[in-house]
């Protein structure tokens, strides 16, 4: 199922408000800016994933720590929609672009680079 901008916003709000007394809090890292070691930290509810939380690589930023699941699994965690879409949008800011982030491929351990304007899959996760 794709979304129009507006709708994607307003079903992401909603499933928070329904949830959120479920949820936990959780403080992440944020690189302020590529090849720089300042990192920022931020309490969210709701969060993209970065490179290193998946991969455990500081290659294309030094954010968190890898996730359990994904030193054990395969990065696949994005269920299948009927968009042509294979990835999704992380939060680790991308190399070459001023405006772009990484993104990781659905079904292999690939990352890309991409600009904004590209049109992946957003996947945000949160702690119960």
């Amino acid at each position: 199922m794709q979304y129009e901008k507006s709708n994607f916003t307003s079903n992401i709000y909603n499933f928070s408000r329904k949830y959120e007394k479920y949820h936990k809090k959780v403080t992440k890292e944020n690189q302020i800016e590529y090849n720089d070691t300042k990192i920022s930290y931020t309490d969210e509810y709701l969060w993209l994933l970065s490179c290193k939380e998946i991969y455990n690589s500081t290659i294309y930023g030094n954010e968190g720590r890898q996730y359990k699941y994904y030193k054990n699994n395969s990065v696949e965690c994005i269920q299948k929609t009927t968009s042509n879409y294979s990835y999704w949008w992380l939060r680790t800011l991308n190399i070459p672009y001023s405006n772009g982030f990484c993104a990781a491929h659905n079904t292999n351990r690939n990352i890309v680079q991409a600009n904004a304007t590209e049109k992946y899959e957003v996947a945000p996760r949160f702690s119960i």
